[in-house]
């Protein structure tokens, strides 16, 4: 299969997760099944950043410019799945809980990843070569706190299921749907009312596995849609802006 046949039947894949199962996705803190895990109570969970509490006063607490850009998969098999800004990570993880299970012994093993020079602010790379110093965990009112060896520090965590679609308007977005819509005008929007308002959801994933996110958009209103559905684009990120890469015009979702 090449590269466009894996791309176009991975759009078709994420569609169908996007619009047909978002009621499903998502993680909470750990639930009764986690906890009851041989491996430890964090068996598949997943986090986000929060925030990192330096014990140097000159330090102080660092938080991320957006968490959602860091976040952490620790899956039973003890396997584990970083996102870290425009960089990704995996390794392994273990875990010896105390007896009352809400903390204990924890560290990653050795991660492989990305390298990529993410925009400012970004603090991937802290993060990243820091993990190898983790040396215990606390659960406390639903948050995860990784403690570094020799009081170095404390990174909080919150439990966070990735949202299967995004409805948030992004500008830059925005304009790439645009130049690739251009009889989406004004005109038309007042001609047909109400009807010819234009929608759109939009989710971001690596279809490739370049370390880099593909955006798919699903566009809504009359002026997008027909009988046979509604478009959908595919997109990239570059430095100036998105950049399609294919428009799968009519695409019924099911």
């Amino acid at each position: 299969m090449n590269r466009e046949s894996r791309v176009v039947t991975g759009a078709w894949t994420v569609v169908v997760i996007l619009l047909s199962v978002a009621v499903l996705a998502g993680f909470g803190p750990p639930s009764e099944k986690a906890a009851a895990a041989p491996v430890s109570p964090l068996a598949d969970t997943q986090w986000r950043l929060v925030e990192f509490q330096s014990m140097d006063d000159a330090v102080g607490t660092v938080r991320p410019d957006d968490p959602t850009k860091y976040t952490m998969r620790l899956s039973g098999d003890g396997t584990v799945a970083l996102r870290l800004n425009c960089n990704r990570a995996s390794g392994t993880w273990s875990a010896e809980p105390s007896a009352d299970r809400t903390s204990g012994r924890f560290e990653f093993g050795p991660l492989a990843g990305t390298r990529a020079h993410c925009p400012p602010p970004s603090i991937d790379e802290q993060v990243s070569s820091q993990a190898q110093y983790v040396r215990s965990y606390l659960l406390k009112d639903g948050r995860l706190y990784l403690s570094l060896m020799a009081d170095g520090g404390i990174y909080v965590w919150e439990p966070y299921g990735e949202e299967p679609f995004k409805t948030k308007p992004d500008k830059d977005l925005e304009a790439a749907i645009l130049r690739v819509s251009p009889y989406y005008t004004r005109k038309v929007v007042d001609i047909e009312g109400g009807t010819g308002r234009g929608r759109y959801v939009y989710g971001r994933v690596d279809l490739n596995g370049d370390g880099r996110d593909e955006v798919l958009v699903y566009l809504l209103g009359s002026i997008f849609c027909g009988t046979g559905g509604c478009n959908l684009l595919l997109f990239t990120q570059t430095q100036n802006g998105y950049s399609l890469i294919n428009n799968f015009p009519s695409a019924a979702c099911r």
